[in-house]
């Protein structure tokens, strides 16, 4: 019988560079927008990463007609586009600290990467993941509310 020697081992590994953010949307004063309108939204400052600007667009009584029961969230990408941007977004809500003993709340997160193209929409929209009694009860303190936003963007391979 023939002896066998070692066998060879080979690898290789495929990585993409990532850059993230974390970022805070504090809207004070949040009565003052109830009742601002369906499709009607207040937005964050602007904020960069990936080489893009980015922002927070609110949306108090819903994105549209269908969705007037609940807050709407979109992530909106100011930058325009050469290439495609591929990311992954989760956005979260700050609890009522008296009410509650974790601080942050994921109201949506994306399942698998988010692709802006040239051609696609310039948002990634959460709009019915949250009604606004919802929001009220557990979320709103002192007519304040926190949105965090943590983005990653993909890099190429």
């Amino acid at each position: 019988m023939a002896s066998q020697g070692p066998r060879a081992t080979t690898a290789s590994i495929c990585s993409s560079e990532t850059e993230s953010v974390a970022y805070s949307f504090h809207i004070s004063g949040y009565s003052r927008h109830i009742g601002l309108g369906v499709g009607r939204h207040i937005c964050s400052g602007r904020f960069t990463i990936g080489g893009h600007e980015w922002r927070i667009r609110y949306y108090p009584d819903g994105a549209n007609e269908g969705c007037q029961d609940y807050v709407a969230v979109h992530l909106e990408l100011l930058s325009e586009l050469t290439n495609k941007v591929r990311l992954e977004y989760d956005f979260k809500l700050l609890r009522n600290q008296a009410t509650s003993e974790s601080p942050y709340q994921s109201i949506f997160n994306s399942p698998q990467p988010h692709v802006f193209t040239a051609e696609s929409s310039s948002t990634c929209e959460i709009n019915d993941s949250i009604k606004k009694k919802e929001l009220i009860d557990k979320y709103l303190w002192d007519d304040y509310i926190e949105i965090k936003c943590y983005v990653t963007v993909i890099k190429e391979s």
